[in-house]
């Protein structure tokens, strides 16, 4: 598996679920995760990450899953980024080549020189077709790379397309990004949402530390704070609220001057997932105020099924796929329909239980199901 979030990490994306998945069903799992490079510590918002990173590249990867998962970074010299030389055809050819050691080696060391099924969802690894022999393979499709608000270079977009219709199997989480990839692509095209780990987020968990010093009512969000995270939205929102803890909990990669002056908000930053169904369990409200593009539109959040198996009402900024999933969310366009909504569900939170059967006839177990049955009906391609 290629995929961008490393291993323990403080995001958990879809792949990393499959993953879990795959091993808990008897596979043996090779993680690799995104390249890092001598520039990765340059860039200031990421190196935090890298020296993640560059810890499980040190010591040769790890094993986890009772060893059936091998988790790794690969560590290239050529890294693909969009800068000169390193946005050449060059780069994109052969930054899996100049690796320390070679990915190769590695790979045969742990007993993956070849394999069963080999699965795709970062450009970066579309070179894994070419170098590792295998029987499958799949691009599993969760965002449009073309419309990401830092684009690969030019000569990994190109290879976009041929990715595309390479793979015997293109999965795509959300309607919008199926039907794109269908009208040009001859395979079969899968649409398979994301899902939730339900029996994690509907458990009874103790209330995390920080909760102690943060009064109720409590309304949460957890995730990424990306450049569609709407800042200015919850900004005013909480300012209207001042009785009202608003608890953000997630990587912080936007400046939010206007959000974080809030006393009344607490941004924590990144926290373990394991601790994560604590910050949603003890709080009234879970909130996704995200700023509508073409980007969000194809989005289908994982964090709505986990709001959802925790129980809460959930309050969201309206956008395609989110209104496609039919939820029990409640959708609102800007501050006042959205501070609304939130005031209603903080007075009533209706019914947990239809909430949490929603998300669990959603989980993760249930996608790999039809993930098993999609793939085995797939004709193989010759690799």
């Amino acid at each position: 598996m290629g995929s961008a979030n490393y291993w323990g990490g403080p995001v958990t994306t879809g792949s990393q679920h499959y993953a879990r998945q795959f091993a808990e069903k008897g596979w043996d799992v090779a993680y690799l995760s995104d390249q890092i490079s001598p520039l990765h510590p340059l860039r200031w918002k990421s190196r935090v990450y890298t020296r993640d990173k560059l810890r499980l590249w040190a010591r040769g990867g790890l094993r986890d899953l009772g060893g059936r998962l091998f988790a790794y970074n690969h560590f290239t010299l050529l890294p693909i980024f969009d800068a000169p030389l390193l946005r050449s055809e060059l780069a994109a050819r052969h930054s899996l080549d100049l690796t320390v050691p070679p990915l190769r080696r590695v790979l045969e060391r742990e007993g993956f020189e070849a394999a069963d099924l080999l699965w795709i969802d970062h450009l970066v690894f579309e070179g894994l077709l070419d170098r590792v022999p295998h029987a499958r393979s799949i691009y599993r499709l969760a965002d449009d790379p073309r419309l990401f608000p830092e684009p690969y270079p030019p000569s990994m977009l190109r290879r976009y397309p041929a990715l595309v219709e390479r793979v015997d199997l293109l999965v795509a989480t959300s309607q919008r990004l199926a039907e794109r990839v269908a009208a040009t692509r001859s395979g079969p095209v899968l649409w398979l949402p994301n899902g939730v780990d339900y029996q994690r987020f509907a458990a009874a968990v103790p209330p995390p530390p920080e909760y102690a010093g943060i009064p109720e009512p409590r309304v949460v969000y957890v995730g990424s704070l990306e450049p569609w995270f709407d800042d200015v939205l919850l900004a005013e929102v909480a300012r209207r609220r001042p009785r009202v803890s608003f608890v953000v909990v997630g990587p912080v990669r936007i400046p939010m001057p206007g959000l974080r002056a809030l006393p009344n908000v607490h941004v924590l930053g990144p926290r373990p997932y394991a601790a994560v169904p604590g910050y949603m369990a003890h709080a009234q409200v879970g909130i996704i105020p995200f700023r509508r593009s073409p980007e969000v539109d194809a989005v289908n959040p994982i964090k709505v099924y986990e709001y959802l198996a925790a129980g809460l009402p959930v309050v969201a900024t309206a956008w395609d796929e989110l209104e496609r999933m039919r939820t029990p969310a409640v959708l609102a366009e800007g501050p006042a329909a959205f501070g609304a909504a939130l005031d209603a569900a903080l007075a009533d939170p209706g019914d947990a239980a239809a909430r949490r059967e929603y998300a669990r006839e959603n989980s993760w177990a249930a996608r790999f199901q039809r993930l098993l049955a999609a793939l085995e009906a797939t004709p193989v391609g010759a690799p």
